[in-house]
């Protein structure tokens, strides 16, 4: 999606998911940090693996460890990756064989409109820990020289018997317009590009790094879809381009949890030498976008 910011500074939101081969590896996000304050944080049921109740409605993440691939390229192509892969505790899955990954998905609001967000990277250790996302000490810094680049958000507070076992909603300021048309027209050598536009554009106010009214704490957010089902992953009018399936969970009955998700194409690529696979959600450059 494509997020205008000033000129001087263009964002690239790009989060590591999995190594294919070793079990840790750094969380990737743009620009410079430091450490912040924590103050409020976003809710969450429990999100790593190992921490999940029974009750819990949830893929199974089994792994069929005869699925590898030729000896070259990304290694394993097939099959679910094994949860010690990966680095992103959140995810509840990693399917090599349709390269997605599979996010819970949480409820928000812009604009009067009904959106849905996925938790990606935090600003402080202890919030990314509890959340299950990748820590990111340099979004902190973010807002420095450029505060439009973070959209200050707000928590609503029903109460328990409203929302007895579920995330708060989030009130978003902004959010994406997903009705575009993705364009990308081959030169006559393939690159550079004839034409091109992006599939998404960021509305007014809108920008996928966030922090909580009176917190300093930045999380990535982005938006990933807009309104009610159906959802559109085919032409994409109402989700970004690269979300391949969403699934909205009914209520959840007394002492369950049944948890919303998304599936999102990912990326392959090599950081330090290792495999990896990454999710890319925004551009500040509509080529790039």
């Amino acid at each position: 999606m494509y997020v205008k910011k000033p000129a001087r500074r263009w964002l690239l939101a790009a989060t590591t998911l999995v190594m294919a081969v070793a079990p840790a590896l750094v969380g990737i996000q743009a620009l410079a940090g430091s450490s912040p304050t924590q103050s409020a944080t976003l809710p969450r049921v429990d999100v790593a693996d190992s921490k999940r109740p029974a009750t819990v409605s949830r893929p199974a993440a089994a792994v069929d460890a005869t699925a590898t691939s030729s000896a070259t390229g990304l290694g394993r192509r097939s099959a679910l990756l094994p949860s010690k892969n990966l680095v992103l505790e959140s995810a509840l899955r990693v399917d090599l064989s349709k390269e997605t990954v599979r996010l819970p998905l949480y409820p928000g609001k812009a604009d009067g409109q009904t959106v849905w967000y996925v938790l990606l990277d935090a600003s402080d250790a202890g919030l990314a820990h509890d959340l299950g996302v990748n820590y990111a000490p340099k979004l902190a810094n973010l807002g420095i020289g450029c505060p439009e680049c973070i959209q200050t958000v707000t928590l609503e507070a029903p109460t328990p018997q409203h929302n007895p076992f579920g995330p708060a909603v989030v009130d978003f300021k902004g959010a994406p317009d997903f009705s575009p048309t993705r364009v990308a027209t081959p030169g006559p050598t393939g690159f550079p590009l004839a034409a091109f536009a992006p599939g998404a554009v960021a509305g007014p106010g809108y920008s996928p790094f966030i922090k909580i009214a009176g917190s300093n704490v930045v999380y990535s957010a982005p938006i990933v879809a807009t309104g009610e089902a159906p959802f559109d992953v085919v032409h994409h009018t109402n989700t970004g381009d690269r979300v391949l399936g969403i699934h909205i969970a009914p209520p959840s009955p007394a002492g369950q949890f049944l948890e919303s998700w998304v599936d999102i194409l990912f990326i392959k690529g090599f950081d330090a030498g290792e495999k990896i696979v990454y999710i890319s959600t925004d551009a500040g450059q509509p080529l790039t976008a």
